[in-house]
């Protein structure tokens, strides 16, 4: 992988991408035609290039006619991967049949390399042939399910009018219809145009450059979906079913086309026999069932095979994965000897072909314009000047990105710059790069001279086909990482660091398709931690298959499938005996359910009998005859409206007038009567705002000059400031005392008043022609409001009033979902209506546990998108209006929902955050979270909920995210200044959590060496944000504002003596560091002491925080995820390092990775290298070496610098580091010659000052050497640049491949990791042996050597 920034000698850039690289590095940030010096946007670019994947097809020659039917139905040559494939699914769909076993296999294989059709083509053949009832094709989701039912209906046709065959498809998913009288009314399924029912979920086949519509004709018990284009391409309802009773009944489809949720749903459903008449279930794309989701596909899939009472083939189509046939076997309830998988062998890739994919990472500047505004840039520039080929072919840009909050604010940007400012125009001048002009013409591409066209497409957005067809640029979550169609993409970009490895690669190979195309995929990246560290080890994310993490025992999960599976049970047994007339069935079916088989016996009661429930809880005197059992509407919203008014009766009405009553939202009495004090503090802050601003009215007058007036002035303001002070200093006292606190303030209060008043008198009497403003908040009432707080906060009924808000709160959700249970007659016989029931048990056990009563056994929430989440959860509520919220999983606390990260909505200006309430004193700025509702032990607060506020981007629809701050206590503004500090500022703030873990329990499985699998419980806790703030201001009118160019303001906000955290049973790695630490040499320790002052932390403890990001690390890398998806701690006093997956039960990435230590030590020993060496701390130590610089020449070519490199001691014997090596000291000879030129010196001369600054930096100066630099016999006018060309920020200090945006240290990443000790760490973990010894040291090791290079065998130790 190359690196180049705007110092690279261009030659050394590849012909065909040079343009477009250096005008990624040329681009700028501009607003205006007179912008002056405009920023650069990019600071470097990291790139590649590889061959693309193609393939080879060949005629079939063999003389099975199963394989030449198929051929003739596809009319194409087929892979050999193909033609295996088609054989392997008829032997063992036949050995399935004679034997009464399910088998499985799994089909894995590049983008592009007709996976469908592997799998298609046979069943096709065995369905035609009476060999199979039905087969079902489970999609990842709804969108890819349409895009595949275009291609199956043209093969159904050519079967029908080429081969006599008549198959059948059904769609079910949750939007198909019941009937058939409502598939035409159905908008999910047909939009109206022009008076014609145009059908939404395929086009027809035959329209190649333009869209062909199947259109609805026929009326409400048969139709017909006819191409408008050709009548000949027509399905009957027979041929095509669009609703579920027509599915379920006899005949039936041939082929079903689902996905997951709705398999689920409609297997374990008691009186449908779909899962009966299956022979086949496919799973396509099924390397995306990993984790969460693939845990919870295993268990579905073992529910059906165990209400079955035949023999099933299990299919899976997936991309290339690392180890398939373990992936299947873990996934597919079959037994190893009966699971197969076939891949492609090389005889199906071309290597006759020139198609390259190109990689790209840009990285921005510390001090440029942030990763958002490069990515916007850069977009236009790739939109404008490399999406038009001069053929005329237009392509697409798929950007990928991870949030839907990102997604929204990223097409607000884009659709103001490129088509409300159309700022592209300002960059098509000039004759360098920064024209994009010159860029298109250079890249073989007519510049597109008119504003592009954005979409936006996610699942809560829809996928809507059309408007994609017509789009440029089309934006999207992982919602379009599959097979869809949207056009012909020619480049892939993703923003910031994707969250796994398998995200990234399927990404990247939705790029050119077609062959003869090359792909670009660009890679948008920050100077922020986490993605700073993907740049420097980018080409970890390109050399690596995807990895498929999968634990399917989860305990969680287990526990929800079995719920589900006790369900079908139940339900089964109680509708036999209801048709024989003897049983209530709904009723049998809740009373066996929740009593027999949950033990859920007061929930039971309480759907039963409410009234008795409700008079003992809360004395409500209401007969049974007038409150029934909570069997349907009526009476669950009579019970929810007693509890509404009970609410409003419990909260005392002077409570209700001090706090905004946020209905939704629980509190304990703590929590109440801190939210009470709050309000008066906050009374308390705008009486005397009201008051500032008087005198901000009368000093903007220019009458404050005058002595009479200013003197009063001066002790107003003075009084004012104490008042805030000492109030602002209350927040985290009780609130009793800050009531009595705040009520010997009252007379403070009325002396101001006297004052404010005299100030009046005078200026009203001598300049009359000013007016000052009127002052709402008068004395008397905020006294008022602090008699009434203080009496409600020592009222004894206060205790009751918290109890029984909360309590109440729960039942209404309890009554929620059982509203929604009982919105369906048979809710007793669907497992959709049962998961409502579910979570309506989850609620009413929240609502026991309010006075420490629980339901029988842990009761887990059943989330409605259980596929990415299990566990713990706790409740988001989106603003003060919201009044259900939503259930999160509680991992988000310290992640999604961490304090300032801002969520932006759909609407332009729009953002959310979470802002608890900040403390500044002398002791700096931290968090109060005694107003948060939770569970209050060990030390922290686990929240039942958290609020989110409403922010206004002050920008507007350009989302730059700039919002209002106090910079003292660091709030974010909805008033004009701070009522604490009297003062503001604007900035974009980022937020990093800093998090702090403890390792309470642990149950070991297995040791191996260093490295321990075990179940762990580990206590979580947020100990503060780190914020980064880039300054702005407004200029000119309403949402103008720019960022000024500062440098960014660092903040750290930590937590008081009470932060929220959670404990979370999962899976980790625990790593003995014992002889680690205490075998480090004193030459070690002189080395490290040289770079690091050991002022704070201890060398043992920096040692330690080393390993622990270095394991961190090696376990993402290895498990192929994003470290955030992690925890890790220490254990100083254990001597051990532990990491920790985040999800309750885990997903199976601790123990992929430590089979892999065993079993694959290759991919270990890869990673490690990676992580343990740094090319660039390397390159500063070879050019420190005299050898080494009287042996470059001036004027090197690639091949003369490996060569030096290679002979030099400090280079490692691994040839990819080494490639790294080479790319860092041809930048470094490329800087070297800029200098030179430059300042008119020889090249010898500019290696030499080179050199002196290496000299110092391994010498252990921290600093520019500028003294020494002088020093030398040649006259450098301009120090700074030599700075800016040679000095490297970091030598010691794990930049570039161990910082952790999530570190536990305290401390600067900086001071707690040293690379001396990482390299330590390295040594100890890695053994070279020469490879004549390899075979006795693999006997007595019991491990395999990573890999052998040039005659010596490495062995990874862990």
């Amino acid at each position: 992988m190359k690196y180049f920034d705007r110092n690279s000698n261009a030659s050394r850039i590849p012909d065909d991408i040079r343009p477009l690289i250096r005008g990624f590095l040329s681009n700028t940030q501009i607003f205006d035609a007179d912008q002056d010096n405009p920023p650069y946007i990019t600071d470097g670019v990291k790139y590649t290039q590889r061959p693309q994947d193609r393939r080879a097809t060949s005629k079939y020659t063999g003389d099975d006619q199963f394989v030449a039917d198929i051929i003739e139905l596809f009319d194409f040559k087929p892979l050999d991967f193909q033609v295996e494939s088609w054989q392997l699914i008829r032997d063992l769909d036949a050995d399935r049949r004679s034997s009464n076993n399910s088998r499985g296999a799994i089909f894995s294989a590049p983008t592009g390399f007709g996976k469908t059709e592997a799998f298609l083509g046979p069943l096709y053949q065995l369905l035609a042939e009476d060999q199979q009832d039905l087969a079902i094709v489970v999609y990842p989701s709804r969108a890819l399910l349409q895009d595949q039912l275009g291609r199956i209906l043209e093969h159904l046709y050519n079967l029908r009018t080429e081969h006599d065959t008549s198959l059948s498809v059904g769609v079910w998913t949750s939007n198909t219809p019941y009937t058939s009288s409502e598939v035409e009314r159905k908008d999910a399924f047909f939009a109206n145009q022009h008076g014609t029912r145009r059908f939404k979920l395929a086009d027809c086949w035959c329209g190649d450059d333009e869209t062909h519509s199947f259109t609805y004709q026929g009326g409400s018990s048969t139709y017909r979906l006819v191409c408008e284009n050709n009548d000949a391409h027509s399905f009957s309802d027979r041929e095509i079913l669009l609703n579920r009773t027509d599915i379920k009944n006899q005949p039936g489809p041939d082929i079903l086309l689902t996905t997951l949720e709705s398999l689920e749903l409609f297997s374990l459903k008691p009186n449908y026999n779909i899962i009966d008449r299956a022979d086949t279930i496919v799973f396509d794309e099924v390397h995306l069932y990993t984790g969460l989701r693939g845990a919870h596909t295993a268990n579905i899939a073992q529910n059906i095979e165990a209400i079955t009472d035949h023999s099933l083939l299990w299919l899976g189509s997936s991309a290339t994965v690392d180890d398939p046939q373990r992936f299947a076997t873990d996934l597919f309830p079959v037994p190893s000897g009966r699971v197969e998988s076939v891949a492609p062998p090389d005889s199906d890739f071309r290597t006759d072909h020139e198609d390259k994919e190109h990689y790209y990472f840009l990285k921005t500047s510390e001090e440029g314009p942030g990763v958002s505004s490069m990515a916007i840039q850069q977009l236009m520039l790739l939109g404008h000047s490399i999406l038009n080929s001069e053929t005329g072919e237009r392509g697409k840009i798929l950007s990928f990105i991870d949030s839907i909050s990102q997604v929204n604010q990223k097409r607000a940007q884009l659709e103001d710059a490129d088509r409300a400012n159309e700022l592209w125009r300002y960059h098509r001048t000039g004759s360098d790069y920064s024209n994009w002009d010159r860029v298109a013409k250079e890249m073989d591409c007519d510049f597109i001279e008119s504003s592009l066209r954005f979409e936006s497409v996610y699942s809560d957005a829809g996928f809507d086909a059309a408007a994609t067809a017509e789009s440029d640029l089309l934006l999207s979550t992982s919602f379009l990482e599959v097979g869809i169609d949207v056009g012909e993409i020619t480049i892939v970009t993703q923003y910031r660091t994707p969250w796994d490895l398998s995200s990234f690669i399927q990404r990247a190979g939705r790029a050119a398709r077609k062959e003869d195309t090359d792909s670009h995929i660009v890679v948008f990246l920050s100077d922020l931690t986490q993605d700073a560290n993907m740049f420097y080890r980018a080409d970890r994310f390109l050399g690596s298959e995807i990895r498929t993490p999968l634990k399917t025992d989860n305990h969680v999960i287990a526990w929800i499938h079995d719920q589900f599976e006790k369900f079908y049970e139940t339900s089964t047994a109680v509708s036999k005996e209801w048709f024989s007339g003897s049983i209530d069935r709904k009723e049998e079916f809740l009373e066996r359910f929740l009593c027999s088989e949950l033990g859920y016996n007061q929930y039971y009661k309480f759907i039963t009998e409410p009234a008795a429930v409700l008079r003992r809880e809360f004395g409500i005197d209401v007969a049974e005859s007038q409150l029934p059992a909570l069997h349907g509407e009526e009476p669950v919203e009579t019970v929810d409206q007693l509890l509404s008014e009970l609410r409003e009766d419990v909260t005392q009405p002077e409570i209700s007038d001090l706090i905004d009553d946020q209905a939704g939202q629980a509190m304990q009495r703590e929590d109440l009567a801190r939210s009470l004090v709050s309000e008066i503090r906050t009374d308390f802050l705008e009486f005397c705002s009201q008051r500032q601003a008087l005198i901000d009215e009368i000093e903007d007058s220019g009458v404050s000059t005058e002595e009479k007036v200013k003197s009063q002035l001066d002790a107003l303001e003075s009084t004012l400031k104490e008042i805030r002070t000492s109030v602002a200093n209350l927040a985290e006292t009780p609130p009793t005392e800050q009531i009595e606190a705040l009520d010997d303030l009252i007379p403070d209060l009325y002396g101001i008043t006297s004052d404010v008043e005299r100030l009046r008198r005078v200026v009203g009497r001598e300049y009359e022609s000013v007016t000052l403003p009127e002052l709402p908040t008068s004395v008397d009432q905020v006294v008022d409001r602090v008699d009434t707080a203080s009496r409600a906060i020592k009222s004894e009924e206060l205790d009751q009033t918290t109890t029984k808000r909360k309590q109440i709160y729960y039942l209404r959700q309890t009554l929620t979902q059982l509203d929604e249970y009982n919105s369906i007659e048979q809710n007793d016989k669907s497992l959709y209506f049962v998961k409502h029931l579910l979570r309506g048990a989850y609620y009413y056990d929240r609502f026991l546990k309010v006075d420490d009563r629980s339901l029988e056994g842990t009761v887990w929430y059943v989330p409605p998108n259980y596929f990415q989440d299990a566990g713990k959860y706790f409740t988001v509520f989106y603003g003060e209006d919201d009044e259900s919220g939503d259930e999160q999983s509680i991992d988000k606390l310290v992640q999604t929902y961490a304090p300032y990260r801002s969520e932006y909505q759909q609407e332009a200006g729009h953002l959310q955050a979470y802002l608890p309430e900040t403390i500044a004193d002398d002791d700096g700025v931290r968090f109060s979270f005694e107003d948060v509702p939770g569970d209050r032990r060990d030390g922290m607060i686990t929240p039942d909920s958290i609020t989110l506020d409403d922010v206004e981007d002050l920008s507007g629809g350009r989302a730059l995210n700039i919002v209002r701050y106090c910079p003292e206590c660091f709030r974010i503004l909805k008033e004009d200044r701070c009522l604490r500090h009297n003062d503001r500022a604007f900035g974009k703030i980022h937020s990093n959590p800093e998090v702090e873990t403890r390792l309470e329990g642990r149950q070991e499985e297995a040791t191996r060496g260093r490295a321990t699998l075990a179940d762990i419980t580990g206590k979580v806790t947020l100990t503060g944000v780190s914020l980064e703030i880039t300054p702005a201001r407004p200029v000119g009118g309403k949402n103008e504002f720019i960022f000024t160019g500062e440098d960014r303001i660092s903040q750290e906000i930590t937590t008081g003596n009470r932060p929220l955290g959670f404990s979370l049973d999962t899976r980790g790695l625990i790593f003995d560091l014992s002889d680690f630490v205490s075998d480090i040499d004193e030459e070690t320790k002189k080395r490290v002491r040289r770079y690091k002052s050991l002022n704070e932390l201890s060398l043992n403890e920096v040692a330690r925080h080393t390993a622990a990001h270095c394991f961190t690390q090696l376990v993402a890398d290895i498990g192929g995820v994003n470290p955030s998806m992690l925890f890790y701690g220490i254990d100083h006093e254990a001597g051990e390092v532990y990491v920790f997956e985040r999800s309750q039960g885990g997903q199976g990435i601790v123990d992929l990775v430590y089979e892999d230590l065993q079993t694959d030590p290759g991919t270990a020993l890869n990673a490690l290298t990676h992580i343990c060496y740094n090319p660039q701390v390397i390159n500063e130590r070879l050019w420190a070496s005299e050898d080494f610089v009287e042996r470059i020449p001036e004027d090197p070519d690639e091949h003369t610098v490996r060569e030096v490199i290679r002979d030099m001691d400090e280079t490692p014997i691994f040839p990819d580091i080494v490639d790294l090596i080479v790319d860092e000291v041809l930048s470094s000879i490329d800087r070297a010659r800029q200098l030179s030129s430059e300042e008119a010196i020889s090249t010898e001369t500019a290696y030499r000052i080179k050199q002196t600054v290496s000299n110092e930096q391994m010498a252990g100066n921290n600093e520019f050497p500028a003294d020494e630099v002088r020093k030398m016999p040649h006259d450098i006018g301009d120090l700074d640049r030599v700075k800016s060309l040679f000095f490297s920020p970091d030598i010691d200090g794990c930049v570039e491949n161990l910082h952790l945006a999530e570190c536990i240290s305290a401390h600067d990443q900086l001071e707690s990791l040293s690379y001396v000790l990482l390299e330590r760490l390295r040594e100890m973990l890695i053994e070279r042996v020469p490879s004549e010894d390899a075979a006795s040291q693999m006997i007595e090791r019991e491990i395999l050597p990573g890999g052998e290079i040039d005659g010596t065998s490495v062995f990874f130790t862990l």
